[in-house]
């Protein structure tokens, strides 16, 4: 092969790593839209204003806000996903652990329930917070306080409700 033959095989090769490499950085943008995969945390930058994410304690928890259940009268709900290399995450019942408040008044009981086996190290579920009074029809924010895992003493998630 010529000289000029193996200049135009390396540029051709270095290109195709480059496209490759760009690919595969511009896909950590794109965020986790699958509910029943675990997240990947390298997509941290890329979640919106409805995700939001606490690391402590060697556990991560992040928590995804369902706009669309505020105002159906049932309460309103969350998706949570917990990750961790440390502990067994099976054993916290999000539900007895956290309290969803507008203004510093709890809006009513929560409720947990996991999604597949619920055990392990990565944990993902529905969090349900009732609201018996219909405060949720005139909230501008609320915020979800979880206590009680390993790491910080209360984790906040906090969200606009209303502008």
């Amino acid at each position: 092969m010529s000289k000029k033959g193996v200049i135009g095989l390396s540029i051709l090769a270095g290109l195709l790593v480059v496209g490759a490499v760009g690919f595969g950085l511009s896909s950590l943008s794109q965020p986790n839209t699958n509910a029943q995969s675990l997240p990947d945390f390298s997509r941290a930058a890329a979640l919106t204003d409805s995700v939001q994410v606490s690391d402590g304690g060697g556990v991560q928890v992040q928590v995804t806000f369902d706009p669309q259940s505020v105002g159906q009268g049932e309460g309103v709900s969350f998706e949570v996903t917990m990750n961790t290399h440390t502990v067994e995450l099976g054993v916290y019942d999000l539900g007895e652990l956290s309290r969803v408040v507008d203004q510093g008044t709890e809006l009513g009981e929560t409720s947990w329930t996991p999604i597949g086996t619920g055990t392990g190290h990565h944990v993902q579920g529905r969090l349900t917070a009732a609201d018996p009074t219909g405060r949720l029809r005139i909230a501008e924010r609320i915020t979800l306080e979880i206590t009680g895992l390993p790491g910080p003493d209360v984790r906040q998630f906090q969200w606009q409700v209303r502008p």
